[in-house]
This record gives structure tokens, C-alpha cells and sequence, in this order.
């Protein structure tokens, strides 16, 4: 797949890796996404673990409040290099909100996808093209904070 070089005073250069996938708009595509994303990464990526829960908390969204959840397609892109990988999930559209951080009580039983992305993001956003909504997040490897 993508090899790593070594440069000169022997620090790894590793190179940018893009890919695209599209999913079919059903629950039974999260488990797929997931194996993309960990395939992509490698399991001992040191964001694997937060690329996966984020991307696929977005991608169930999108099923949830999207016309994507009903017939239509989730296309994920995963955009890494050595400072850090950006994900973009782009549904069908059709919803009347755009996604946001929602403080759910605790008998609530769904209200924290965004939350979660929030938590193990350093940033992320939501914008409409075409009549889809991109909504994205960005995890740098090299954190001056960490997270709480």
C-alpha cells in the first residue's frame, strides 16, 4: 500500500493517503465503514481507534437524518498524512437541521454522536453542496492539549 521513506537525518516521511468509498444508505454499512477506515489506517495507527468512532458516528447520523437512511448512499473520504487525517462523510441531504453537539439526559437513548466526535476531534464541521451535507473532522497525531 503506502510505503514509509527515509530522509536524509532519518525521519520517516510518510506519504499522503486519500481514498474514497461509497456506501449503501443501511445500518449494515457502519461495519463496513469501520473495516475501511481500520484498513486504511492500519491497526496501530495512533488515531485509528478515534478516526473509527467519529466516522462512523457521522455515518449514522447521516442514516438517521438524511435521506441517505432511506434508500440513498453515504460516500466517506479519508484524507491522512503525517500531521493528521480529515475525514469527510457526504450523505443525500433532505435533513431540516444541520448536525450539532446536543446535550442528552441520560434517559435518552440517542444525542451523542456529535459529542463523541467533538471529544475525539480537534476539529470539525458541516456544510451543503449539491444538495448533500459534507460534514467533516480533522485528528492531528501531534496534539499540544490533550484531550480531556
Amino acid at each position: 500500500m503506502n510505503e514509509v521513506r527515509m530522509t536524509g537525518d532519518c525521519q520517516p516521511q510518510v506519504p499522503s493517503l486519500v481514498a474514497t468509498i461509497c456506501l449503501h444508505g443501511k445500518a449494515e454499512s457502519v461495519p463496513v465503514a469501520r473495516r475501511w477506515f481500520r484498513s486504511l489506517l492500519g491497526p496501530r495507527h495512533p488515531v485509528a481507534d478515534d478516526v473509527e468512532l467519529a466516522g462512523c458516528e457521522l455515518m449514522t447520523n447521516s442514516l438517521r437524518h438524511s435521506d441517505s437512511g432511506h434508500g440513498g448512499h453515504i460516500a466517506l473520504i479519508l484524507d491522512a498524512d503525517e500531521r493528521r487525517v480529515r475525514a469527510y462523510v457526504t450523505d443525500d441531504g433532505g435533513s431540516e437541521t444541520e448536525p450539532h453537539v446536543y446535550d442528552a439526559t441520560t434517559s435518552e437513548e440517542s444525542g451523542r454522536g456529535m459529542r463523541l466526535v467533538e471529544a475525539v476531534s480537534d476539529d470539525w464541521g458541516t456544510y451543503v453542496e449539491d444538495g448533500g451535507r459534507i460534514t467533516w473532522f480533522e485528528i492531528r497525531l501531534q496534539r499540544s492539549t490533550p484531550r480531556p
